[in-house]
Parts: C-alpha cells; structure tokens; sequence
C-alpha cells in the first residue's frame, strides 16, 4: 500500500517540495542580496 503513493500522497509531497525549496531559494536570496546588489539586477 505505501510502495505507491495515491494521488494526494503525491501532491502533499509534491507541494511540499516545493514550499520547502522556496523557503530555502528566499534564504539564499535573502544572503545573496547584498552580492547582487552591485549588479543592480
């Protein structure tokens, strides 16, 4: 039953890939804003 994971399964996990790659990309971004501050971008 859990070698396959059902729809919502997948999409809880799925979802929190994501929500957890965004806290970790606006981490990165938050410490590398002042890098990229020079750059103006």
């Amino acid at each position: 039953r859990h070698a396959v994971a059902p729809d919502r399964d997948r999409m809880a996990i799925i979802l929190g890939l994501i929500y957890g790659l965004g806290e970790v990309f606006n981490i990165f971004s938050g410490i590398g804003q002042k890098d990229q501050s020079r750059q103006n971008r």
